[in-house]
């Protein structure tokens, strides 16, 4: 299956998108900033969880964990701090 990837805005402005080569789900977007988004899609008996872990700016991050049901209605969401390491 053909993959979109990139967007161009009217404006010149571009987003690339980063699909799984395996799965064909969505794994990323960049932004014209090279800011990086990532998303991570957890699939199992009745419940769905989507990981998106959004640009790091500084050594710490939130990142958000959205849970689905079978129909696909968010039925819970957790929100994460993650430190980063930087050497």
């Amino acid at each position: 299956m053909l993959q979109p990837t990139d967007v161009i805005l009217a404006s010149g402005r571009q987003y690339q998108l980063h699909f799984d080569d395996v799965t064909g789900a969505l794994t990323g977007v960049t932004t014209p900033s090279l800011a990086h988004h990532q998303f991570t899609r957890i699939a199992s008996l009745g419940v769905d969880r989507v990981i998106y872990l959004p640009p790091s700016s500084s050594r710490s991050t939130a990142a958000y964990t959205q849970y689905r049901d079978s129909a696909g209605r968010i039925v819970q969401v957790e929100t994460h701090r993650i430190f980063l390491c930087i050497k």
